[in-house]
């Protein structure tokens, strides 16, 4: 009977490689989560901020989430690399990447734009920009109360005297 040894070595790096996988697989998901939530958050905020009718945001859910989509690839695809030590010739490069991504979202918008007044009146297409801006601003400032926060927690539990024995 031939009976073979696994190495210990080769089976934690292989329950190791099969943890990383995993715990990678989890950040991607809990990341998509995190971002569908705030989705939703948005929308339901442009929603109640444009005060939108019921009939009103069925049509305009679907295509604020085509528009911000479309944004979204739109600056993923033109990642810009500027930093300290560039060449011109890379500098000059990455700032006309910088305006085509500039370019390409006014056309994205000019599109939407003309979408948004199939469904809305006018004067809540334009507040649909305002109401972003708010939208994040209102996301920055929990963002930094939060770190605020945690900042206090953590001092706190630094300057707590020790428990005595």
């Amino acid at each position: 009977m031939n009976k073979q040894i696994l190495n210990p070595g080769i089976v934690i790096m292989f329950l190791f490689s099969l943890m990383t996988l995993t715990l990678s697989a989890q950040r991607q998901q809990n990341k998509e989560d995190m971002q569908q939530k705030m989705a939703e958050k948005r929308e339901a905020f442009m929603i109640k901020s444009l005060n939108l009718t019921e009939d009103e945001s069925k049509k305009f859910v679907p295509v604020y989430k085509a528009y911000t989509e479309e944004i979204r690839q739109n600056r993923q695809a033109q990642k810009m690399n500027f930093s300290d030590n560039m060449s011109d010739k890379d500098a000059e490069t990455q700032l006309n990447k910088m305006l085509d991504t500039k370019a390409r979202e006014v056309e994205i918008q000019r599109s939407y734009i003309s979408r948004f007044k199939t469904i809305l009146p006018s004067n809540k297409v334009a507040l649909i920009y305002k109401t972003e801006r708010e939208y994040k601003e209102r996301v920055i400032k929990n963002i930094k109360n939060r770190k605020q926060h945690n900042r206090k927690v953590r001092n706190q539990e630094n300057t707590e005297p020790l428990p005595e024995k």
